[in-house]
């Protein structure tokens, strides 16, 4: 089998009672030609960005909250949440309780968010769990810090101090601080997105994943398995 990342392997293996030597990780590509990757000069509005489907898995609600305190250190920032889904009407409902409504944006879905990400200064992914992330993957061809949970999927993505920040999951205010970090220290800012989009480029490019499938198919019709060392 393939899985996205090592801990997505092992949790297959568990789930179908295999050896783990079964799986081959593969994680997904992101075309980085696609985002660009502009100079973040201007942080006198930073924006925050989260991008998603707007439920319980993503916990929008956790986003609110710590952007709830980030505020109090940085009146001017803005956070917008591009996606839909159940939650959206407690989340607006949620940013009104804790006096957001005037730096909050619900964009619903959208098409365009390489545009948003070339415009923003960070993604938040502070999801429960994922299985490797697009977003975040797009978000480091965009230049562009993540900080986020140190949960599976998320913690395959993002170097910790190198491409973003991880904090333990819930530890809103470890989110707060790491991001009004990145936000004010704008060298490390500079060089972590610099470092994200090289990462995009060199380990989650598109045509890596794609011979590596190739790779796979290949082993699997002359029946040999493991396949051979992987690009």
């Amino acid at each position: 089998g393939v899985a996205l990342s090592a801990e997505m392997s092992e949790a297959a293996a568990a789930h179908f009672a295999c050896p783990p030597e079964r799986f081959v990780v593969i994680p997904n590509g992101v075309d980085a030609a696609r985002f660009s990757c502009p100079p973040r000069r201007d942080f006198t509005h930073p924006v925050i960005l989260v991008v998603g489907t707007i439920a319980q898995v993503k916990r929008p609600d956790l986003a609110l909250r710590a952007f709830a305190l980030l505020r109090e250190r940085m009146p001017q920032a803005r956070l917008d949440l591009a996606g839909d889904g159940p939650l959206r009407g407690d989340c607006e409902k949620l940013a009104e309780e804790l006096g957001l409504a005037g730096s909050v944006r619900f964009l619903g879905r959208r098409e365009d968010v390489s545009d948003l990400m070339a415009r923003a200064h960070l993604l938040w992914q502070l999801s429960e769990s994922e299985g490797l992330p697009m977003v975040v993957l797009e978000a480091m061809a965009s230049g562009l810090p993540v900080v986020g949970h140190d949960v599976r999927g998320i913690r395959s993505a993002v170097r910790d101090g190198e491409t973003g920040f991880l904090a333990p999951f819930g530890d809103v205010a470890q989110i707060v601080e790491k991001s009004h970090f990145l936000l004010t220290d704008h060298g490390e800012h500079e060089k972590m997105g610099a470092a994200a989009r090289q990462r995009a480029e060199r380990v989650f490019s598109c045509e890596r994943m794609v011979q590596n499938h190739i790779i796979v198919l290949q082993a699997a019709i002359a029946g040999k398995w493991p396949p051979e060392e992987l690009l």
